[in-house]
């Protein structure tokens, strides 16, 4: 993106448009509008370490003026709209945000405002997992062994020439109206996203063994 700065005015991160901004004391914009109108789903009591006196607390009920050098913060968006905040892997914001759909990539922006100085980023960002995401994960670890079998045999061109044939009968030849499924859309992304970050080993990339289980 470029901003035009003009008149010697400091473009914020909460004024951005076609964004959405969770921080300062505890406040969230959509497209540079503040709303408090959100309803936090995150769990009962899960803010009480992250209010003090010596902050205000938004509508949010916490500060992230609160955080200390050290802190962990998170930030996870789902395919049905919800962005979570962690701290120290506990969650304690998770609001339901208009405009996120699970298609269109998504950008971090970070801003440095307050008693923040440097941040350090974490390139493979792992959530807390509960029984039913240890389940997911233990799958993926088997989808994960599945390819790499699959992909030692397929080996001769053949086998890709046959499988664009088949896609090219699909989408050209075919009289019944094509429906592309929403998982299918998601690997394409993937894919994409992955290519972009020069193609990391797969077990490092846990977005692409999600996308390749939900596919098959």
């Amino acid at each position: 993106w470029q901003f035009e700065i003009t008149g010697g005015g400091v473009i914020r991160a909460r004024d951005l448009q076609r964004a959405w901004v969770i921080g300062y004391d505890g406040r969230a914009f959509v497209d540079g509008v503040e709303h408090d109108d959100f309803e936090d789903e995150a769990p009962v009591g899960s803010k009480a370490k992250y209010v003090s006196d010596d902050w205000p607390s938004g509508p949010l009920g916490w500060s992230f003026a609160v955080l200390k050098q050290g802190d962990r913060l998170g930030l996870y968006a789902d395919d049905h709209g919800y962005v979570t905040i962690l701290v120290n892997q506990r969650i304690v914001s998770k609001l339901k945000m208009p405009g996120i759909n699970g298609v269109e990539p998504l950008y971090p922006v970070l801003e440095l405002c307050g008693a923040a100085r440097e941040v350090a980023l974490e390139p493979h960002p792992h959530l807390p997992v509960d029984d039913k995401q240890e389940e997911i994960r233990d799958n993926s670890a088997e989808q994960l062994q599945t390819i790499q079998n699959l992909a030692s045999r397929a080996f001769h061109v053949y086998a890709d020439t046959y499988a664009a044939a088949m896609l090219v009968q699909e989408c050209f030849c075919c009289t019944r109206p094509q429906v592309v499924p929403m998982a299918f859309t998601r690997l394409l992304l993937t894919v994409h996203m992955w290519l972009l970050n020069d193609c990391p080993s797969i077990e490092n990339h846990s977005d692409m063994l999600m996308m390749l289980s939900q596919w098959s």
